[in-house]
This record gives C-alpha cells, sequence and structure tokens, in this order.
C-alpha cells in the first residue's frame, strides 16, 4: 500500500553578494494532496498527478465534527491519518491502513476553541 511521502527541499539564499545553498532537511513539503468528502471520506493522491483515479487511495475515516489531521505518527517517513474529536480526543491511525483499531493510538490534548496543529517537534 502507498502512503505519503515527504521530500526535503533546497533553499538558495543571497547573502552579501553571494548565492549559498543550504540544505535544510528539516523543512519538508508534500509531494501528495488530498480532501476529506461527507465527513469521513478520505481521497488520498497518492501518485502525486493532482488528479483522484485509479491507484490512489481511499478510506473511510471520521465522522461528522472531527477535526482532520496528517502526520507521521508511527515515524517511518510516511503521512498516516486521524481526527481529533470532541476537542481533545485525537485517533491516530498509527498503522497506516486508514481503519482505526488494534495498535492504533487514542491521546487526551486540548480543549474547545483549540487550533490543532502537527509536525516534527524534535
Amino acid at each position: 500500500m502507498k502512503k505519503w511521502r515527504y521530500g526535503i527541499i533546497i533553499l538558495m539564499v543571497l547573502v552579501s553578494a553571494q548565492v549559498t545553498s543550504i540544505n535544510v532537511s528539516a523543512i519538508t513539503l508534500p509531494l501528495e494532496i488530498g480532501i476529506v468528502r461527507n465527513n469521513n471520506t478520505w481521497l488520498l493522491d497518492a501518485y502525486s498527478n493532482g488528479v483522484y483515479g485509479v491507484g490512489d487511495l481511499s478510506y473511510v475515516y471520521g465522522k461528522a465534527g472531527d477535526i482532520f489531521v496528517t502526520g507521521d505518527w508511527n515515524r517511518d517517513g510516511w503521512t498516516e491519518i486521524g481526527v481529533v474529536r470532541n476537542n481533545n480526543t485525537w485517533m491516530l491511525d498509527m498503522s497506516g491502513n486508514g481503519l482505526y483499531g488494534p495498535g492504533d493510538l487514542t491521546y487526551m490534548f486540548g480543549k474547545a476553541g483549540d487550533r490543532y496543529v502537527t509536525g516534527k517537534w524534535n
């Protein structure tokens, strides 16, 4: 099964009239896009062509009122899906199979009015 992958970008900076190339491995850009439709249907462009079609990913995960999040929950280098429910319950698809079940994670973090963010903090 193909999941989302992140790539590394190279920054070009001008310092004292010299162009310097800096490899910034901490900054990544998503190479694939996706949407969530009808409150729980994830449509993920796994082939990076900007069109949803044969071979792309589709999962049913979440319900109305959930906040949809993505991140590399298991640190395998691939992006997995998740939701924040009831303002503080993070339900993360740790296995990357698009289903919530054994081996997946639930955390209690946040409160009403918060904006939820994900990233690699350390």
